[in-house]
């Protein structure tokens, strides 16, 4: 029983609705008030703080709370902290109804308050026996409160908002201030640029924002005219104005705005808005039986879906009772896993900030240093206080350059530019990066691996107990019984004359030459000229559970039941006399080589007045119908390229397990290996549910539930099927058939695959930035693999332990009868698996734009609903764009590590060299500050990504800048850069002509003087040669770019800047030296820089460019890779 809530530090007892999908799911609410003290004193502090308080507060929600809120009874709260499990915080307004009472609206979830807690605001339906439904009564006005509009229009922001959003966030702020630090200090040029360069990039941003929620806002607004019973009085209402337990009149041709249950009549309904299987569906109405009515099971057979449209009614007035509306709708959710989606942890972002933090604690530490000359420079009035405060913020700018931003963009722009060129387009640039991790790759069936449908390849009749040959056409020869059988065992029906229905069942009809008369009482008449005239008296529709359909048709007053479905389940159900001795040996060939194989029965009856369990049983097996998946051209290829690749490839689909499983054969997903398929039982074991799993063509095999290990040795065939005349036959047969390249064509597919050879590869000599792949968890190279339907899957999932989970998830290669939610859901989980692998999923229909938006990297190849939620759109419509993204994101983000680096061990060196001019009062001047930047880094760190990317392979770049090959790289190449610079500057000091400069400017102490001394010249001239060793030393080419010198564009600036840094050494041009800053001689003459020093400077170059690539190529990989890395064959 409910006990009133007690506060406990204002957490609030809460209640999650039914089916509540994953991104509602929350860990606790908190309520708190608004104060106006602690406002008033924020505005004060955030005043004297010139704004940076309130920036604190937008980025961190904990602060803001802590300077603006107080906690509070829920009554008196004017907000609610809530924490969802996926550990986000957000904030969300009180609200009160008409009645005062109060409610709050979570991720478009609403929840009313009560002495009890939060409970969430949802129908009753899903909790009532089906017999009371249609007696429910409902005052609309209470229910419009309660429930609100039917109104799935998402809220917009404006574009002003945005802008702000953006504008505020942490690098685009802390370039704007070093913007004004330079225009300050006088060093507009560069300025400039970074100002028009990040103006540039917040603009690009918001326009993709905008385009992308314009085109969600599309697929989410929705009000059309209507039609009620109210009352018993027809009326016409928008659709926005629907509220539950309205009765809806249903038309042909409409596109339901809401769930609702269809109470009379039938209706053909086409649901590819959220299956992706363009499928029409028979909707029958609701039973009046004592089961609890549930939409995600049984209930589908007479729910209509929000989003689906229906084909044609069947009846005088249809009428459906509404049941959800609004974001409760199964359409609602779909867009709310598009607005919320899971959100992906990548460490190369979190990681880059934690390195800028680093790096601004070395300017910190920087500055200390030079704070006791600075501060005796101060007191004999050298330099100002202004200058004083400059140079500590100058430090900072250098060591943390308002450039990286930018610069980490570069490899994304370019993989960008050639993903277009691929007619791959992107509305997420960040998963370009993201998408070079992808290690697990998830398919879609239908309109991604195989085109729309199967062809009739051919059928095997029983005669005299033994298969007949393979016929591959029907004619006036073939068995009467079995064309009857094909012609009537179907849910095919007609909708304004054209036949409808599945495609398997279409091709099935078609090739029987027969005719489908709809008569006008409703009677359904199979005609093929005079020899079969039959007539449809009841249908019992396919059950994915059963495995099975079946028909009662009725010929000459006689009756007779048709049965197809799995030839397994047939097989159990039918007189073992009519089984023919060869059967699974038959069976087994056809499976293997990817065919979809259904199993046909027959037996006559007495009388129609029977239940299903009593007309499907004790038939006779009358053959196999053999149907052939089209794959697309592509997909078969792009499938090995994966493997080989070791990118472990899995399908994903709401279409039947059989038909999965047979592709998955087709392509290549399964190879030489048996198939185990894991099933939700039919009935209840000790008063639960479970998951039996068994062998796909050996019903009698099973797997341990535990440890997913069979429980028999998995058996062999092969000698039999060598004696089988018929399996000679047919191999003769495939090799003739030119369609049959793809198949495989040798006996050696039915023998146990061997165990698999594990391979140590020495990949000391490729080396990555960030970590390695060193191995995953899948075991791919068993000789059995998991095929699992969504209802199982979810089983597990809410009951199963997590080991058994994780065991299902490394052996899993075929989900099949997923709906959407669940397809999203198994996405999570893979990403939740302890490996941390990241997940791409490949898909073309709506019904997969949950999964698209949960995934790592979700790829469209649909140009409508699911492009909205995908991050990559593909106008090429097969999987041959996922190699090519995959292999650009490799190259990204490989691109992005070398940036990264180089601009790291940029702001290392220049920061060295400003450390120790400011020791001697100097600094670089602002040409050389000028050169440096847009010179010499700007070139250099552009065309560095512009190497092509190489074709996957089995490496995968890291994701981790605070890991030992990046941290190892970055602190040795500064330390030797640090070494040679202190060296240089320690033989300088050491040299007769070298005059100090307080010395040589004693009768000029003014800032821009003290910046033209020999220590300036020495060190920025030596200082451009480490430039150039650092960005040669980053550039790496394999294994995920080709070799840095096919880069042309990098080569040529690389050539131009060495050319530059030579005349910078070993020439003297007066124009330049003036333009530069640099000085050879004293003011007097009497100090004169020989060349002999300049000679040695470029020796020492040499000398550090070695040491440098000694180190980078040699020292590093030989210090992460100390032994040789697993590489586990996928």
């Amino acid at each position: 029983m409910k006990q009133p809530f007690i506060n406990h530090n204002y957490r609030i007892q809460f209640k999650h609705p039914i089916n509540i999908q994953q991104e509602g799911l929350i860990s606790e609410i908190i309520s708190c008030r608004i104060s106006v003290f602690k406002t008033v004193l924020f505005a004060f502090l955030s005043l004297i703080t010139c704004g940076l308080l309130y920036l604190v507060t937008r980025w961190d929600l904990r602060i803001f709370l802590f300077f603006r809120a107080k906690k509070c009874v829920p009554k008196s709260a004017t907000h609610f902290l809530i924490i969802g499990q996926d550990k986000s915080q957000t904030l969300v307004k009180s609200n009160c109804q008409k009645d005062g009472s109060l409610f709050i609206e979570y991720r478009l979830y609403r929840y009313s308050y009560s002495e009890y807690g939060f409970d969430p605001i949802e129908t009753k339906y899903q909790t009532m026996m089906q017999q009371d439904i249609r007696v429910q009564s409902n005052i609309r006005d209470e229910q419009l409160e309660i429930f609100g509009y039917n109104n799935t229009e998402i809220p917009d922001k404006g574009i002003v908002k945005t802008l702000i959003e953006e504008v505020l966030s942490p690098f685009y702020i802390f370039q704007f201030c070093s913007v004004l630090l330079w225009f300050w200090a006088q060093y507009q040029r560069y300025a400039t640029v970074i100002l028009l360069t990040s103006l540039i990039s917040i603009f690009i941003t918001l326009y993709e924002q905008r385009k992308s929620f314009y085109r969600l806002q599309q697929l989410s607004k929705f009000n059309i005219p209507v039609q009620i019973l109210d009352e018993g009085q027809v009326k016409e209402i928008e659709s926005i104005n629907l509220v539950p337990g309205d009765k809806l009149i249903i038309k042909d041709g409409m596109i339901m705005p809401c769930d609702a249950i269809l109470l009379n009549g039938q209706v053909i309904f086409n649901e590819a808005m959220l299956t992706g299987e363009s499928i029409p569906v028979l909707k029958t109405e609701l039973p009046n039986n004592k089961e609890i009515y549930d939409p995600q099971d049984a209930g589908k057979q007479f729910t209509l879906f929000a989003g689906t449209t229906c084909m044609e009614t069947k009846g005088s007035e249809v009428i459906a009772l509404v049941t959800q509306t609004a974001f409760n709708t199964q359409k609602g959710q779909l867009i709310r896993s598009i607005m919320f989606p899971v959100q992906n942890s990548f460490k190369f972002y979190a990681d880059s900030m934690k390195f800028v933090g680093i790096m601004a604690i070395l300017a910190v530490i920087g500055f200390i240093i030079t704070v006791p000359n600075k501060i005796e420079y101060l007191m004999d009035d050298s330099i100002s206080t202004w200058e004083f405060i400059n140079e500590g913020l100058d430090l900072i700018t250098i060591t943390v350059p308002p450039a990286l931003p930018t610069c980490l963009q570069i490899g994304i722009s370019i993989a960008l530019a050639r993903l277009k060129s691929s007619k791959i387009f992107c509305i997420s640039p960040q998963k370009v990066n993201i998408s070079g991790k992808v290690t697990i790759m998830c398919f879609d069936k239908t309109g991604t691996l195989t085109e729309e449908g199967l062809d009739m390849y051919g059928i095997r009749i029983i005669q005299n107990q033994r298969f007949s040959q393979i016929v591959t056409e029907i004619d006036n020869n073939t068995d009467v019984n079995f064309i009857k059988g094909m012609a009537t065992c179907h849910g095919l029906s007609q909708v304004k004359g054209k036949l409808v229905g599945d495609p398997l069942e279409l091709k099935m009809f078609e090739s029987t030459n027969c005719e489908l008369i709809e008569e006008k009482d409703g009677i359904i008449r199979i005609k093929n000229n005079d020899k079969i005239n039959v007539e449809i008296i009841k249908r019992f529709e396919f059950s994915s559970k059963l495995q099975r359909m079946s028909v009662i048709v009725k010929e000459n007053e006689q009756y007779q039941v048709y049965m197809k479905g799995s030839p397994e389940k047939l097989r159990q159900l039918c007189n073992n006399e009519s089984i023919p001795f060869n059967f699974h040996q038959i069976l087994d060939f056809y499976a293997l080589n990817g065919f979809r194989v259904l199993g046909m029965a027959q037996k006559y009856i007495s009388q129609i007045d029977m239940d299903r369990n009593e007309v499907e049983l004790n038939l006779n097996f009358i053959g196999f119908i053999i149907m052939e998946n089209k794959l697309k051209p592509i997909t078969t290829k792009i499938i090995k390229q994966l493997k080989d690749a070791h990118i472990r490839s899995i399908m994903v689909t709401g279409d039947n397990v059989l038909t999965a499983i047979s592709v998955a054969r087709q392509c290549g997903l399964i190879e030489n290996q048996r198939v185990y398929l894991g099933e939700l039982s039919e009935k209840k074991l000790n008063g639960k549910y479970y998951v039996s799993w068994k062998d796909f063509e050996y019903n009698q095999n099973e797997l341990n539930e535990d440890t997913l290990e069979p429980q028999q040795k998995i058996i062999n065939n092969l000698e039999e099927m060598q004696k089988d005349v018929d399996i000679q036959q047919d191999f003769e047969y495939l090799n003739q058939r030119s369609f049959s390249k793809n198949l495989v064509k040798n006996k050696s597919l039915l023998e146990d695959p061997p165990p698999v050879n594990i391979q140590l590869d020495n990949i000391s000599e490729i080396y990555t930035d960030g970590d390695f792949m060193e191995e995953q968890p899948w075991k791919d190279h068993e000789n059995y693999v998991l095929a699992i339907s969504g209802g199982a899957f979810m089983h597990l999932n809410k009951f199963g332990s997590q080991a058994t989970l994780n065991n299902i998830l490394e052996k899993t290669i075929v989900y099949a009868r997923m709906r959407p939610e669940e397809k999203a859901n198994l996405i999570q989980q893979l990403q939740k698996h302890k490996s941390q692998p990241l997940v791409g999923f490949c898909g073309d229909g709506a019904n997969d734009c949950g999964a698209l938006k949960t995934a790592d990297a979700g790829i469209s190849l649909s140009q409508a609903e699911a492009s909205i939620a995908a991050p990559f759109t593909s106008q090429i419509q097969d999987i041959s764009c996922v190699p090519i993204l995959l292999s650009q994101g490799r190259a990204a983000l490989t691109t992005s590590f070398c940036c990264f680096k180089f601009m790291a061990l940029y702001s290392m060196i220049q920061f060295i060299q400003v450390t120790i001019l400011y020791l001697k009062q100097s600094n670089l001047t602002d040409n050389q500050y000028l050169y440096n930047d847009l010179f010499t880094i700007f070139p250099l760190s552009m065309t560095m990504g512009l190497v092509q990317a190489a074709k996957i392979n089995k490496y995968v770049p890291g994701s981790s800048l605070i890991s030992f090959s990046v941290l190892g790289s970055v602190i040795g190449q500064t330390v030797i850069q640090l070494a040679f610079q202190l060296a240089v500057y320690l033989l300088l000091l050491g040299q007769s002509w070298f005059i100090p400069n307080e010395q040589l400017n004693q009768d000029d102490l003014n800032d821009d003087s003290m910046k033209i001394c020999f220590e300036n010249t020495t060190l920025f001239i030596f200082g451009n040669f480490q430039y150039l060793m650092i960005a040669l030393a980053y550039s790496n080419g394999k294994p995920f770019r080709k070799p840095f010198y096919t880069n042309l564009y990098f080569i040529g600036s690389t050539i131009f800047l060495f050319i530059l840094a030579i005349i910078f050494l070993l020439m003297r041009i007066d124009y330049i030296d003036d333009i530069m800053g640099f000085i050879f001689q004293s003011f007097d003459d009497q100090y004169i820089m020989p060349e002999s020093w300049t000679s040695l400077l470029g020796i020492i170059a040499i000398i550090n460019a070695a040491i440098t690539f000694i180190y980078e190529k040699l020292v590093v990989p030989k210090l992460v890779f100390k032994t040789k890395v697993q590489s586990i064959q996928f």
